[in-house]
């Protein structure tokens, strides 16, 4: 789930890290504390508590970050989270940041549904057809869909490229319709 407001403080790390490399870096340390809260529950929820004390919390996020053996930076945007209560977020800020890497990298991303499974030549293929109508790195995401009975439909941001035969017999079918 991306919230708007999360975004803010995807760019403030991008914008601090000085690099896309040391923004990727301080991803990859903010993954791990987003796993572990995933493993640990309790750390999770206490982040989300209110109840307790944020000195509390330093001292717990403190332990986290000793014995994950993080940078000095990403220590520092963790507080920075916890000060504002949005610690317990810190998988979507992580999504938020993922886009705006990608932004900076020049990759979109590219969700596909596709009638059949699609094997290694057949989707170098279509990252290529969709890396040419974008003009970017493409991202390429593969779920099948049984019900577009034969080709693919691409999700690139905003822009919907249906090649599916269930398009294509949907607008027949309305052109019939309006004829």
């Amino acid at each position: 789930m991306r919230s708007s407001h999360l975004r803010p403080y995807a760019q403030v790390l991008l914008r601090t890290a000085g690099s896309l490399e040391q923004a990727r870096e301080l991803r990859r340390e903010l993954g791990i504390v987003a796993q572990a809260m995933v493993q640990v529950p309790r750390l999770s929820s206490m982040a989300a508590n209110p109840s307790i004390p944020v000195d509390a919390k330093e001292r717990v996020l403190e332990g986290v970050a000793k014995s994950l053996d993080l940078s000095p930076n990403t220590a520092r945007f963790l507080r920075l989270l916890l000060a504002h209560f949005r610690l317990h977020q810190l998988a979507e800020v992580l999504e938020a940041l993922d886009l705006l890497m990608d932004k900076e990298g020049g990759i979109v991303r590219a969700q596909v549904q596709a009638a059949q499974p699609v094997d290694a030549s057949q989707r170098d293929r279509l990252q290529k057809v969709l890396e040419r109508v974008t003009g970017g790195k493409v991202d390429l995401s593969i779920q099948v869909n049984d019900a577009l009975l034969a080709g693919f439909v691409a999700r690139i941001g905003s822009q919907l490229y249906d090649a599916s035969l269930k398009g294509q017999l949907e607008r027949l079918a309305s052109r019939l319709a309006s004829a």
